[in-house]
């Protein structure tokens, strides 16, 4: 661990010295202009956040700092400057600056934190300080409108994503293809890969997708014991496929992620936009999105023994949503609904990514859940060119705390409200920016007067702050 912060606190003095003597360098020599023509720097990262719960249950709060130096060669062994092979290397080492005793249960629930811990590492609770990963690793290729990326890497897919609510996203190590077709009426774009291992955030470590199942908190079983799956997931790899048509005023995307001998799982969603009145100069327009998911178990679900899969064998699922949304030149706002059918629960690795429901709403999820209604409207605000805020509000009715075939992890129905506020001054302080984020739960569903279905769940307030610089060579 030792040889990992020195080798990360090394190539941080590299790349400020490099930042400051770039001018300097001998621009004759073939590794010189090499060099320059690199993109390299580094991210800090300051995140606070606190949980404030009504009643008995313990409250917690947190200070993360993180420093991310990265690195990126120019294109090389193309035949056209836009051709080419390229190598990226980035790593993240976090500290636990301050904080309240987060390894240690809620003394009325017996449970452990469920926010503060995702700042560090979630399979070891106590280790405050040797917390490094090398996120990013991979050597890509580009041609034209084709691009082949392997190695470690962060994908962004409808369910394999990079949730950067922590200190750093999700990473995969993957083989991963993308082609763009160009046409006077539309454009496609096919992308696709192989994942083999899987680098949750909040974790130091990489994983084989079977073990990396069950690293965060697992709920409970349909017959409401302790899930036994997490360690004993079988599964080889998993594969994602998604083609996204742009023509017109409508966007359709489709995608299918297959976990091998867990699941599938297949996404359609379309969005038509289109422009309101001749004033070109107010750009304001309307869009309305739909979405349909359907969801099947694949194997045996994760493993042959019933009391350790992940999904109950031949179970299956539909999810639809939709929305609409008008936007004007500075502001939006969307009117959201989603519907998860009762035929068993949704389930997909929150390991891996956040769902892309349209009422997903900051700080949690519909996954585990099934007979769910969900209902959100957001709206988002531009102040000129170095401000941002916004609220989401949301009403999700869910099944009852006690039905667990359909609610895994004792979620009562909620109400969920929303306040963001994002601060991005450019100029003299290009890279900056800060995050405040304050949410807040009331549940409405039942809980038979017990703390353990109401802690960290509703009756809460949340707040982050977070504040990101980035310093680079880029122009």
């Amino acid at each position: 661990m030792r040889k990992c912060f020195y080798f990360l606190f090394s190539v941080t003095v590299f790349l400020f010295t490099s930042l400051q003597a770039q001018e300097k360098t001998d621009s004759a020599g073939r590794f010189s202009r090499f060099i320059k023509k690199s993109s390299y720097g580094i991210s800090v990262r300051s995140f606070f956040m606190s949980t404030i719960n009504e009643g008995k249950p313990k409250d917690d709060h947190a200070q993360a700092v993180g420093v991310a130096p990265f690195y990126k060669t120019p294109l090389f062994g193309g035949r056209r400057s836009t051709d080419g092979f390229r190598f990226t290397v980035k790593g993240h080492v976090i500290i636990n600056a301050f904080s309240s005793a987060l390894d240690e249960p809620d003394p009325v629930t017996g449970q452990i934190n469920r926010y503060e811990t995702g700042l560090f590492d979630v399979t070891d609770i106590s280790n405050k300080y040797e917390l490094f990963r090398l996120g990013e690793l991979n050597l890509s290729y580009q041609r034209k409108q084709f691009k082949f990326v392997a190695g470690r890497q962060v994908l962004q897919t409808p369910f394999i994503n990079i949730q950067d609510g922590r200190m750093f996203p999700t990473s995969e190590e993957a083989a991963w293809i993308e082609q763009k077709l160009g046409g006077k009426k539309c454009d496609v774009k096919l992308q696709g890969g192989w994942i083999t291992r899987f680098g949750p955030r909040s974790t130091m470590k990489f994983y084989n997708p079977g073990t990396s199942i069950g690293l965060y908190p697992s709920g409970v079983s349909d017959s409401g014991a302790k899930s036994g799956y997490p360690g004993n997931v079988q599964s080889n790899g998993v594969g994602v496929a998604g083609v996204i048509l742009k023509k017109g005023i409508c966007a359709t995307e489709a995608w299918n992620t297959y976990i091998e001998n867990v699941s599938n799982t297949a996404l359609f969603l379309n969005t038509c936009t289109w422009k309101i009145g001749k004033d070109s100069t107010r750009n304001r327009s309307m869009a309305i999105g739909a979405q349909l998911i359907r969801q099947d178990a694949s194997g045996k679900g994760g493993n042959p023994d019933s009391t350790l899969r992940y999904q109950e064998v031949k179970s299956k699922n539909w999810v639809y949503g939709f929305r609409a949304a008008y936007n004007g030149k500075d502001w939006n706002v969307t009117a959201n609904y989603t519907r998860i059918e009762k035929l068993s629960r949704f389930l997909f690795p929150r390991e891996w990514g956040r769902d892309p429901f349209y009422t997903f709403l900051p700080r949690e999820r519909c996954e585990g859940l099934g007979d769910v209604h969900a209902f959100t409207v957001t709206f988002e605000k531009k102040w000129g060119t170095v401000l941002k805020s916004g609220t989401g509000l949301g009403y999700y009715d869910l099944p009852d705390v006690k039905n667990f075939r359909l609610n895994k992890y004792a979620m009562p129905s909620y109400y969920q409200g929303n306040v963001f506020l994002q601060f991005t001054p450019g100029k003299k302080w290009k890279g900056f920016d800060l995050f405040l984020l304050v949410m807040a739960k009331k549940g409405v569903g039942e809980t038979y007067g017990s703390s353990r279905y109401t802690y960290n769940r509703v009756d809460m307030l949340h707040i982050n702050l977070v504040i990101n610089y980035t310093l680079s060579n880029s122009k």
